[in-house]
């Protein structure tokens, strides 16, 4: 998983366009066909594609302004910050979770 090219484990600040969209990519690899890739911020789920093969791959751009993003955690800096993480889910109902990916604002 990457949001705007930073990868999972990662921390980056966010600054200029990624305030208003952030480009996020998924790719997952399965033994048993994949039945979903969700993208989670903040705890909650932003967005759910349904799967079909053991190998899939998917992009989407988060378009809500960081300032909006309720409730902003608190940075290292003092500022706003958000995390992203992707879960997976296979057919078998067995699921995975990325390590999450962290943007101060």
């Amino acid at each position: 998983m990457w949001v705007d090219g930073t990868f999972v484990g990662g921390r980056a600040k966010a600054e200029g366009e990624q305030h208003e969209r952030r480009q996020i990519t998924v790719s997952a690899q399965a033994d048993v066909p994949l039945r979903t890739i969700e993208i989670v911020r903040n705890g909650l789920t932003l967005f759910r594609e349904r799967c079909s093969g053991t190998s899939e791959s998917m992009e989407f751009t988060d378009e809500y302004g960081l300032a909006k993003v309720l409730p902003p955690l608190p940075s290292t800096d003092g500022a706003g910050s958000v995390y992203y993480y992707a879960r997976v889910t296979r057919e078998d109902d067995r699921m995975a979770w990325s390590s999450p990916i962290w943007l101060d604002f």
